[in-house]
């Protein structure tokens, strides 16, 4: 009686001690993905202009934050149309669990204006 009493004891705290050391989730919400974009990530878009999306994907527990500016320019081949506009899209993957990015992707697209 004492060994069986003793053995759920120990099965009891075990468990109980797994539930206490899962580590909660770093990034809980849409506003701490964009701090921690801003704080670690040298490629994020700090222009005024510039709009964003950020969607939590469940099924791996990642963050992917997408921005998107345009500007316009005269500059290179540029000078010689009416300007070209640039778009930059950058996208940040980040794993919820542990802050550690995934996918950091930045592109950019320049399209002439010809008129």
């Amino acid at each position: 009686m004492r060994t069986v009493l003793i053995i759920l004891l120990s099965i009891g705290l075990s468990n109980g001690l797994k539930a206490q050391s899962m580590k909660p989730s770093l990034l809980k919400d849409s506003v701490d993905v964009i701090n921690y974009a801003k704080k670690h990530s040298e490629r994020f878009n700090y222009a005024p202009n510039a709009t964003f999306r950020v969607s939590y994907n469940k099924n791996n527990n990642k963050w992917t934050y997408k921005s998107a500016t345009t500007r316009s320019s005269y500059e290179g081949d540029c000078k010689y149309t009416n300007g070209c506009t640039i778009y930059r899209c950058v996208t940040i993957q980040v794993n919820a669990m542990s802050g550690k990015y995934t996918i950091m992707k930045d592109s950019t697209k320049v399209f002439p204006n010809y008129e």
